[in-house]
């Protein structure tokens, strides 16, 4: 008999309802999987933050541009050290799990701080630098929904 890691048999499933104990165990392996890709998510973040503020260096007021750039810095980082944890299966026991909310809300603030930086640079600069930051977010949104998939 062939079973998930959550002992589910994925040929012959159970036609019971889900118990309590069955959703919080699956919540928590939702958990671990979302957890474990905050480190790639946050590189890629502070990645991509850097590339940005090069590319529109001189182009924006530096106040902007630094801030912006600290800021999606600072989120990336916090978000993935409040996830972190969650990456060891032995914490899901420990401690109290987050919810999705809350993971949708951490993509939500990350998003608005993409948001801002195109409104900037719509306001301020030309064409080819509006596409290249659309392009930006674009890439950044596909990154974000790949990275909520873990949840359900």
């Amino acid at each position: 008999m062939m079973t998930t890691s959550l002992g589910i048999d994925p040929i012959e499933p159970s036609i019971d309802v889900e118990t309590d104990v069955d959703r919080s165990r699956i919540h928590g392996e939702l958990v671990h999987e979302f957890a474990q890709r905050q480190g790639v998510g946050a590189a890629a973040t502070i990645g991509v933050t850097l590339v940005v503020t090069a590319i529109l260096w001189g182009q924006l007021s530096t106040g902007i541009l630094l801030g912006w750039t600290i800021a999606q810095t600072v989120l990336a980082t916090a978000n993935w050290l409040r996830w972190r944890p969650f990456a060891d299966r032995a914490t899901l026991h420990r401690k109290p799990l987050p919810t999705n909310i809350e993971a949708i809300v951490w993509r939500f603030c990350s998003g608005l701080l993409w948001g801002l930086m195109a409104f900037v640079v719509h306001l301020n600069l030309p064409a080819p630098f509006e596409t290249f930051i659309f392009l930006v977010i674009a890439g950044m949104a596909a990154g974000g929904t790949s990275t909520l998939s873990a949840l359900r």
